[in-house]
């Protein structure tokens, strides 16, 4: 990595501008002696590179994109529910496989079902 010079900053806050389209993904200034990059996990960071090298990763320079909010403790309610899930949809597929017109009062019986 090179060093970050005034003119990499002053190239910084060009490309922050050049950024104006959400869809923008790279920034390259007049003389194409540097290039912008979006990157990071909300896309709200830029890499810097002089004539391929990376000058520098810039951090929270741009809006975010994306929101992140992560709850944990759903996320495990969420993947057991996901588990319980199959293993219904795997116990009804056994059943659906086996039935006939001789055992279906006792399938019904055996998963605590009563016809009427």
């Amino acid at each position: 990595m090179n060093q970050i010079t005034p003119e990499a900053l002053e190239f910084l806050e060009e490309a922050k501008k050049g950024f104006d389209n959400v869809d923008t993904i790279t920034y390259i200034n007049k003389n194409k002696n540097y290039i912008a990059l979006r990157s990071g996990f909300r896309e709200d960071c830029l890499s810097i590179y002089e004539l391929g090298n990376e000058v520098g990763l810039f951090t929270e320079q741009l809006p975010k994109q994306y929101t992140v909010i992560v709850d944990y403790d759903e996320l495990e309610k969420l993947k057991k529910y996901k588990n319980t899930v199959e293993n219904i949809k795997s116990v009804l597929s056994f059943y659906e496989n086996s039935l006939n017109e001789h055992n279906v009062k006792e399938v019904l019986i055996s998963v605590g079902m009563q016809l009427k």
